[in-house]
């Protein structure tokens, strides 16, 4: 009986003691977990722009600030020209990825704000001259009517 007592006190002392090995399994294991999630996460952080944003924010040179803001002002007055609403929604939808192209470069250039400005101006002008357009042909389907 003594022997099976002696047995069971040195299996107890045994199990009370940790395993390296188990804990080296549990230490790797958990620094692959941390370094599966950081890869993870900064991959989501550069792919979903990607996906679901895939013009915006084109990045400009410095020096070409000037020069590409310039460009979109005369795209500006070329659209006063397009009659077509669709058409015109679809020019403003490029204008609009081209001029948040601009942000990281040429953000803080007073010409940048004053662009986006123009271009709700002209947006309103176009819209407003469309209904001034559609209103005198009634006035003068009218007039034509009653002579």
């Amino acid at each position: 009986m003594n022997a099976k007592v002696a047995g069971e006190s040195a299996s107890n002392s045994s199990s009370s003691r940790r395993d390296p090995a188990r804990t080296g399994r549990r230490v790797a294991l958990g620094l692959y977990a941390i370094l599966a999630i950081w890869v993870m996460g900064s991959a989501l952080v550069s792919v979903v722009p990607q996906i679901f944003w895939p013009h915006a924010r084109e990045l400009v040179p410095a020096a070409d600030c000037s020069r590409v803001e310039g460009e979109l002002a005369r795209s500006l007055e070329t659209l006063r020209a397009v009659r077509s609403e669709s058409e015109r929604d679809t020019r403003f939808a490029a204008w609009d990825e081209r001029y948040a192209g601009l942000a990281g470069a040429c953000g803080s250039s007073p010409g940048y704000t004053d662009l986006y400005r123009a271009r709700y101006a002209v947006e309103a002008a176009a819209h407003e001259e469309g209904r001034l357009t559609s209103l005198l042909e009634e006035v003068r389907a009218h007039a034509l009517g009653d002579r």
